[in-house]
């Protein structure tokens, strides 16, 4: 074998190790059935005007024609199809895609860090500055949908990461991590868990991701939601929906990681061969109560945004200004 064969295989499996280094810890919450379920409850809360208007933004995406008109699992109305492609577009834009410039994958989550230690109480520490995490990036999106000057693209863009934003924080996991003698380090968020798993990899992050299932067809999504809807009333959350900041909801993740996510997890341990008697049970539910809440709560944002837009929108250069009359 030559030289040169020798260094382009070495070329070859270092960048297959490279990009398996890139692929083994995926930054999506939920999985894409669980983004697109938040969307499309959310979708269903809007009046016709707020649909439209969203809409109009969603369409001027880079990602419409190319990937989202014919994708696979479109609903037949076309606005919602534009809410549920962009609820997994900042998932799907990956290092091997055309869209690999919105490949971001710390502006998916942010760490409370759960410190448990032998024979003392766990403590709860407040997540660390960190150059770009889901909080400075979801608000700094809010701000560029809402800039006049911004081009149509940009605030498209804006608005599908503010979908899948608001379904991010709501899994537990993207808000909390936990450091204990298995992983003094921390465990990213899950991903250093091992949990049998039958909706994905086997790791707690991954276990909490695909929790509600794989399915994305649109009669399934359909179901599901209403479902959700009838069993999680908007009016069962009327304490949480009165915390409309991103960083209230933060909190509530952390607290979830604490109480739910790692209850009855052994501390000195990262590789469970079955989970706890009842724990797949508290986490289907607590999982369900979630996305009804991120779709409550993402209904609102678009609110605002959409009656925002209302404000900002700038009247056509032909259009007469109005005399008042005396």
């Amino acid at each position: 074998m030559s030289d040169s064969i020798r260094r382009l295989i070495a070329t070859s499996s270092l960048v297959m190790f490279l990009s398996a280094m890139i692929f083994a810890n995926p930054a999506q919450a939920w999985n894409g059935r669980g983004h697109r379920l938040v969307a499309w409850m959310a979708f269903e809360q809007l009046d016709e005007t707020t649909k439209s208007k969203l809409a109009q933004i969603l369409r001027e995406h880079p990602a419409e024609r190319t990937w989202w008109r014919n994708a696979r699992f479109n609903p037949r109305d076309e606005r919602l199809s534009l809410f549920v492609n962009a609820s997994v577009f900042p998932d799907q834009a990956r290092p091997d895609t055309e869209f690999a410039r919105y490949f971001r994958p710390r502006a998916h989550y942010i760490n409370y860090r759960l410190v448990y230690e032998r024979n003392k109480p766990m403590r709860i520490e407040e997540p660390r500055p960190t150059d770009e995490n889901v909080v400075n990036t979801y608000l700094a999106h809010l701000k560029t949908i809402n800039e006049p000057k911004n081009s149509k693209a940009e605030r498209a863009v804006a608005l599908s990461w503010v979908i899948h934003q608001v379904g991010d924080i709501h899994q537990p996991l993207h808000a909390g991590a936990r450091f204990c003698p298995a992983t003094p380090n921390g465990d990213q968020g899950g991903n250093l868990v091992e949990v049998p798993n039958d909706n994905g990899s086997d790791n707690l992050h991954a276990y909490w991701d695909g929790i509600l299932g794989r399915e994305e067809n649109p009669p399934s999504l359909d179901r599901e939601s209403r479902r959700l809807l009838r069993d999680y009333p908007k009016e069962s959350f009327t304490r949480e929906l009165e915390k409309n900041a991103i960083q209230d909801w933060v909190r509530e993740g952390g607290e979830a990681c604490r109480d739910v996510v790692y209850a009855n997890l052994a501390i000195d341990q990262n590789r469970f061969r079955e989970l706890p008697i009842g724990y797949a049970a508290g986490a289907r539910k607590l999982s369900e109560k979630k996305v009804a809440l991120a779709a409550y709560r993402l209904a609102d944002v678009l609110r605002k945004i959409a009656a925002d837009q209302s404000k900002t929108t700038p009247k056509p250069a032909n259009e007469k200004a109005t005399v008042p009359t005396r």
